[in-house]
């Protein structure tokens, strides 16, 4: 398994290095076609289209370069998987085990299945039946006893309060005296008329 990678690592690391050597080539050469054309005295737009025509040349080099080099990854890939496919020796026991197993596995099934059948149906008819009803009467029985013992409490309550609360007889009020009249110096609401009257006159 690791050569398988270190195969496909180098074939990578080549397209990679030959791609660069003719990236550098290609640049190389548009700079030399440049001088050139300079030394000759051609126009700055013939250069530049000659440097067009040069990158166009260079492209195509590079496009054969990296088909190469995706030609080599192919195969490199190719020889990695075939060294990783399962031998047909472990294969072959695994497919019939498989079929050997088809059989069983539907019996468990059809078995599995007519028992949640039967348990669905045994369900049924035990909600059908009628001995497996629900009495009402403990719970009517339940409510009379509450009752009885709530009107029992109520009902001692009832005895208790009279006897507990015996009516005394009120004391007579004695009669009120007569207030006084009251003199005009007399206090009104807790303040006492004043002595002086006020003024706003200050010394």
């Amino acid at each position: 398994m690791t050569r398988a990678g270190e195969t496909v690592g180098k074939a990578v690391g080549t397209g990679w290095r030959a791609a660069r050597q003719g990236a550098a080539r290609a640049g190389e050469a548009a700079q030399a076609a440049e001088h050139k054309l300079a030394a000759k005295g051609v126009a700055p737009k013939q250069v530049a289209d000659v440097i067009a025509e040069t990158a166009h040349v260079a492209r195509d080099e590079m496009a054969a370069q990296t088909r190469r080099a995706r030609k080599q990854l192919a195969k490199a890939a190719k020889r990695a998987s075939q060294s990783l496919e399962i031998p047909e020796q472990v294969s072959v026991p695994v497919k019939q085990l498989k079929k050997d197993l088809k059989p069983q596995v539907k019996a468990y099934k059809s078995e599995l299945r007519d028992q949640i059948k039967a348990a669905k149906a045994a369900a049924k008819k035990a909600a059908k039946d009628p001995g497996n009803k629900r009495r009402k009467w403990p719970l009517f029985l339940l409510l009379a006893a509450a009752g009885g013992a709530a009107a029992v409490i109520m009902r001692g309550r009832s005895e208790q309060a009279p006897a507990a609360h015996t009516p005394k007889p009120e004391p007579v009020p004695a009669p009120k005296p007569k207030p006084a009249p009251r003199p005009e110096s007399a206090e009104r609401n807790g303040q006492a008329s004043p002595a002086e009257p006020i003024t706003s006159d200050k010394n």
